[in-house]
């Protein structure tokens, strides 16, 4: 066959596949809304705002807060979140979430004192309403011993007055009392029916330290049958999750053995590109653990010093980061000597693009790419007709808001990206470099060494 006659196959090639790819790219972005709609939260406001309206609220209720650090966090009530959109469906609950209606995600405001017995924590709604209040004190803390009618007047002033609420469109549900050495503490709920779904209740929690509202809650009450169903269904991806925890550790085994077969029996292994990897992939976590700094206190117990606390954190860091590079370097090492023999027939240290050019033709680069490309618009299109059809016979999969924890950071692209370079890394190097080589190695089968490591990603990520 004549170079001219390859050069016109080549191009038939092309224009198919970018056919082929536009036609998979237009079905995915016309139908990609149905298959994965999004929960629809209006955020008016950003970390900074939530702290400020907290701080206002704390002064409402006669605390000074300036003494406090403050941590900020977006929280979202994922339980009562699932259950409406399971039942009313994602598109009615977007309308009640526009009209402020029900709130599933807020901002979390904690204030505290290194080392202190008093914390407190405002719920602040993506549209700046005060959404929820918690006062934590310890057991000896004084109040007054009131009796139950009292203590109830307390609450109820507190959701009218300060809450706007309506106690009288509620009904007394339950009262518990704990009598403490030097205050009396009540609990109560008050619940009605949810005015937008048959069946649901909408209940408010407060509870009264001594004399003074020590907690306030207003949610979606979710019926245990709801919750049985949907942690057995969770158990299922958790056991997914330690399959693949075992697995992964069974690929770490394997690529020791690798390296310790070759270096015995001096065989071609190259240190400086696992070494180098290794190195980023470590540098990358701490990036991203120094980049998170500003919601680190979220987990911090005042019940232990700061400085312990931070250490204690830091030693973390380090050793996952040490772990990741180590692991990425462990696969790198086994893997690169594999790929090159089954896939390049070559053993020297030549980079990935000079050993596929020195050994396929242009034309036999250009339809590789052609069909990697597609094969992976492909993939995406799949997964969107799938969920269109599904959805369309009932089936319903959970979805969430496009915001998280990572815009709080001290720059939150730099965790956007290097979460997604940290994937890169630690997952595509033991699948791809190393899992795929040494199954195709010892199988003798493509198919296996593709299938194997999909298997072991797809219970991962499920």
């Amino acid at each position: 066959m004549g170079p001219r006659s390859s050069t016109k196959r080549t191009g038939l090639y092309i224009i198919f596949f970018a056919a082929a790819f536009c036609g998979c790219l237009t079905f995915t972005l016309k139908y990609f809304s149905q298959a994965f709609p999004c929960s629809d939260i209006e955020i008016s406001i950003d970390g900074n705002m939530a702290e400020t309206r907290a701080r206002s609220f704390l002064g409402r209720l006669g605390y000074d807060s300036e003494g406090y650090h403050a941590v900020v966090s977006f929280e979202q009530d994922e339980e009562v979140d699932h259950y409406l959109q399971n039942t009313i469906g994602i598109d009615r609950l977007n309308e009640l979430l526009k009209i402020s209606e029900v709130c599933l995600h807020y901002f979390r405001v904690r204030f505290y004192e290194q080392g202190g017995e008093e914390e407190f924590v405002v719920g602040v709604s993506s549209n700046g309403m005060i959404d929820g209040f918690r006062r934590y004190i310890t057991d000896t803390y004084g109040g007054g011993m009131l009796d139950e009618e009292s203590a109830a007047k307390i609450a109820t002033d507190f959701l009218e007055n300060i809450q706007g609420e309506n106690p009288a469109l509620y009904e007394l549900n339950s009262a518990r009392s704990r009598v403490l050495e030097q205050r009396t503490d009540y609990a109560f709920v008050w619940a009605r029916e949810w005015p937008y779904h048959a069946g649901t209740k909408q209940e408010i929690m407060v509870h009264v330290h001594g004399e003074s509202v020590g907690f306030v809650e207003k949610y979606i009450k979710v019926p245990d049958s709801f919750s049985r169903g949907l942690d057995r269904e969770s158990s299922y991806s958790s056991l997914l999750l330690e399959f693949s925890k075992f697995a992964t550790l069974g690929l770490v085994l394997l690529a020791l053995f690798v390296i310790i077969y070759r270096a015995v029996n001096r065989l071609y292994i190259s240190w400086r590109y696992g070494i180098y990897i290794g190195l980023v992939t470590g540098s990358i976590a701490i990036l991203l653990a120094v980049n998170n700094y500003p919601v680190l206190a979220i987990r911090y117990s005042t019940n232990v010093d700061w400085w312990v606390f931070v250490t204690k954190e830091l030693l973390l860091v380090m050793g996952g980061a040490l772990l990741a590079g180590l692991q990425v370097l462990i696969f790198s090492v086994a893997g690169k000597p594999l790929e090159c023999e089954e896939f390049r027939d070559t053993g020297d240290d030549s980079s990935g693009a000079d050993a596929i050019l020195c050994r396929d033709s242009d034309s036999s680069l250009i339809k590789r790419c052609c069909i990697g490309y597609l094969l992976g618009m492909a993939l995406l299109t799949l997964h969107v007709a799938y969920y269109v059809i599904a959805r369309r016979f009932g089936a319903w999969f959970p979805s969430s808001p496009r915001y998280s924890n990572a815009y709080l950071s001290f720059v939150p692209v730099v965790s956007i990206i290097g979460a997604s370079a940290l994937a890169t890394f630690s997952e595509e190097i033991p699948f791809r470099l190393f899992a795929i080589p040494f199954l195709k190695k010892y199988t003798k089968s493509n198919t296996l060494a593709v299938i194997i490591p999909a298997i072991i990603w797809a219970a991962m990520h499920t």
